[in-house]
């Protein structure tokens, strides 16, 4: 199975305090083989979140350790030029009233026909919307 992983799907299973049924079953697929790949923003965009989660969620300890986490999980970075984010994903983001952030993991899901595991209720709307497949 392909997926394209976004962050708050990836911190939902990171972060103890985001954990959930959903978040779960993303990590178990990963673990078993299932093929995520992500949009060349989710690295900053994931690192982001920890770091805002610090001091007030989590010590430093605990920072450095979902650093690691994240960096060894299993995720293709999409390269696609950077006319397709100009183009297709603010096109996107315009359409369906989301940031480019999120549009980027929803073209990237229609160009790879692939599951989106997203937690996000206005990326899911817009998946619904364009008959992209949910995780």
């Amino acid at each position: 199975m392909k997926m394209v992983l976004d962050s708050s799907c990836t911190l939902g299973f990171l972060m103890m305090d985001e954990r959930d049924a959903q978040s779960k079953s993303v990590l178990e697929a990963l673990e078993t083989g299932a093929q995520a790949i992500v949009p060349a923003h989710w690295p900053v965009e994931v690192a982001n979140s920890m770091r805002c989660a610090f001091p007030k969620r989590i010590n430093e300890a605990e920072l450095d350790e979902l650093c690691d986490a994240a960096a060894d999980l299993p995720v293709d970075i999409d390269d696609e030029p950077r006319h397709r984010i100009f183009k297709q994903s603010v096109r996107l983001a315009t359409a369906h009233n989301l940031s480019v952030y999120d549009a980027a993991y929803l073209e990237l899901a229609m160009r790879e026909n692939a599951k989106l595991a997203t937690k996000d209720t206005s990326l899911i709307k817009a998946a619904k919307a364009l008959g992209v497949s949910l995780f």
